[in-house]
């Protein structure tokens, strides 16, 4: 079977040759940007003070409270916990922090949409269409599973994901330029210590 080619003449690109985005800044956006419009437990920040990207758990404020109610670091350090209140006073204030945005649905059906129609005679495109056009808020990308489904399709994946990731790359690009922010510079605060509270 011939390997398939994505040809987009319109822009001269061909998605066969294109970078990965590898690095974990980049993976970490993505993932930001990709979460579902209904998927509240995790939200994706930018702190301009400290030029940092973070997430904070539903729980985190939780945990701050309970902390401080009953005096117990539960084996956190002050800095820690210092550094974690910051955020989320920031957070509730609206000062000093940005939530990354996420994807819209009709953003998500788009990328979809578009991909499928770079593929020559790619013969799943009604169907594959019909079920994108009717993926809900609470989805991903609804490609990512008929790709995995379909034995036919399956050879698609990897070029999906790299046109995925040009499409996500556009949409941070656009983000950066709109909030002033160089992401080439920014770290990741791994607030992660946090997440092994029962």
């Amino acid at each position: 079977m011939e390997t398939p080619i994505l040809v987009d003449e319109a822009n001269g690109l061909h998605y066969k040759s294109f970078f990965y985005m590898t690095n974990t800044v980049n993976q970490w956006l993505m993932n930001a940007v990709s979460v579902p419009q209904t998927y509240f437990t995790e939200k994706y920040y930018y702190d301009y003070q400290q030029n940092e990207l973070f997430v904070v758990n539903e729980d985190d404020a939780n945990l701050l409270t309970v902390i401080e109610n009953d005096g117990n670091s539960r084996g956190y350090t002050g800095e820690d916990i210092a550094k974690l209140t910051d955020k989320v006073s920031k957070i509730s204030a609206g000062f000093g922090v940005i939530e990354i945005p996420r994807l819209k649905l009709e953003e998500r059906i788009a990328i979809q949409i578009d991909f499928i129609s770079l593929m020559e005679n790619f013969k799943f495109f009604e169907d594959f269409s019909e079920v994108i056009n009717q993926q809900d808020q609470t989805q991903t990308f609804a490609l990512d599973d008929l790709l995995i489904a379909n034995k036919s399709a399956y050879l698609f994946i990897d070029y999906w994901a790299e046109f995925k990731t040009k499409q996500l790359a556009c949409f941070l690009n656009d983000f950066e330029d709109n909030h002033d922010i160089n992401l080439q510079t920014v770290q990741i605060w791994d607030q992660s210590i946090f997440k092994r509270v029962s």
